[in-house]
């Protein structure tokens, strides 16, 4: 009897560390999906942020050829 109510325990035990050890892998694994959906944001953010510069520039120099081009028509205004 109490030989039997040993091994019952034990297989209790071990289907506990069982669950135990699954629930850990499920976390270590749902640990890295995080981390890489947090690199993939952090990727997307940094892209963001590089087409926004590149934007900026590309409307700074835009304003800079519309500028001169009114300084140019200024000029060829007074000069006749």
């Amino acid at each position: 009897m109490l030989k039997s109510t040993v091994e019952s325990m034990e297989r209790a035990l071990e289907q506990k560390e069982t669950k135990i050890e699954r629930a850990l892998k499920d976390m270590v694994s749902l640990k890295d999906d995080m981390d890489r959906r947090l690199f993939d944001k952090d990727e997307e953010l940094q892209n963001m942020r590089y087409a926004n510069s590149v934007v900026r520039f590309v409307f700074s120099l835009d304003l800079l050829v519309k500028i001169e081009l009114i300084l140019l028509h200024i000029l060829v205004d007074f000069k006749f």
